[in-house]
């Protein structure tokens, strides 16, 4: 279960998402292939949840969600009829009775979306186009906030494995994408707001890549760039300065894992990294200061059966959810002590 990453203010956009409210919300396809939610009762409350509840739709893959400008949250899927993008969002912010029907975007696609907001509010989707060649990212954004959609556009950027894009805005607001080339580096582009197109950037040099990528923005803006290479170690590639270009050479967090990586920002600003252990484990390391450095991996324990997904309660306390091999969903949150704390005992949400 790959994590579709996209960035607001250091929180990743996965499968896990946060009501304007601070309330959590968890969102999964079923057995019966359709998609599932489920809901913190209070904010911050790790152990009280609502029961799984149906969005109605058979979907494929991974969702993503997203908050509106508004807060509202919306939900995007690789359709589970056609390779079309399918959404649907809260029609009252924080209401989690309250949802549009499903509605198709169109296009065609493979893997699984990410979303991310503009600095003005819009959400943005990307995703590998199924278009023959291997070789595009395709597009849809918001024409203003909380509103409808564009038509696609695409991205002609590099040969792309068929792989989840991952995108984030830099530190002025400007998106940049990366994918997963076909050479087993990582390729980029980002926005030019100015002439209103994207610039592609020669590739990062992760040649042993072997992951989807997944970013997040550091304390003072710069990129964070995450991968797993072919020999299961963890390496990471930074920006020099934001908005900027990047570092010469990747660093190893070494360790033994597999799948993706998960990527959240502690409350006090260190950046924190999640990945699936080659021993089903979940793995983590993290900053030792906001900006700078990083610990090795360590185990959480856990038995995992997918990628996990990261992020924080309302009051800054992280919180990761990952599925495991009997069909459920686990999760592990920073103690009662508080936000950049230790860790609780893993907890079942049930299986959706």
């Amino acid at each position: 279960m790959a994590t579709m990453v996209g960035i607001k203010y250091g929180v990743a956009y996965s499968w896990v998402g946060r009501n304007s409210d601070g309330r959590l919300a968890v969102f999964a396809r079923g057995a019966d292939g359709r998609l599932q939610y489920i809901w913190q009762i209070a904010p911050n409350d790790n152990l009280n949840w609502s029961d799984w509840t149906p969005l109605g739709a058979s979907v494929t893959g991974v969702p993503v969600v997203a908050p509106n400008a508004d807060g509202r949250l919306e939900v995007f899927a690789h359709s589970g009829t056609d390779a079309t993008l399918r959404h649907i969002w809260q029609t009252d912010r924080n209401d989690h009775r309250k949802w549009s029907a499903w509605e198709s975007l169109g296009g065609s696609m493979v893997g699984n979306p990410a979303a991310v907001q503009n600095s003005d509010g819009r959400l943005e989707v990307f995703v590998h186009g199924a278009d023959g060649t291997n070789s595009e990212i395709r597009h849809i954004w918001q024409t203003a906030p909380n509103n409808g959609y564009s038509g696609w556009g695409t991205i002609q950027v590099f040969p792309v494995q068929q792989a989840d894009p991952a995108v984030a805005p830099n530190a002025d607001g400007h998106l940049e994408v990366f994918a997963h080339s076909a050479g087993g580096d990582v390729q980029h582009a980002w926005q030019r707001p100015l002439i209103n197109g994207w610039k592609v950037g020669r590739g990062l040099g992760a040649a042993s890549c072997a992951s989807n990528p997944a970013v997040v923005q550091n304390q003072d803006g710069r990129l964070n760039l995450f991968v797993r290479y072919s020999d299961n170690t963890l390496w990471q590639i930074w920006q020099t300065a934001a908005n900027n270009g990047w570092a010469a050479d990747w660093e190893s967090l070494g360790g033994s894992v597999t799948g993706d990586p998960a990527l959240v920002q502690n409350r006090d600003g260190r950046l924190e990294v999640f990945i699936r252990g080659t021993d089903n484990t979940l793995q983590h390391a993290w900053q030792h200061r906001p900006n700078n450095g990083w610990t090795r991996l360590e185990s959480l324990g856990g038995t995992l059966a997918g990628d996990p997904a990261a992020t924080q309660n309302a009051d800054g306390r992280l919180a990761v959810f990952a599925p495991s091999a009997q069909g459920d969903i686990q999760y592990i949150w920073q103690s009662p002590e508080g936000p950049n704390h230790g860790w609780s005992h893993w907890q079942s949400l049930g299986t959706p």
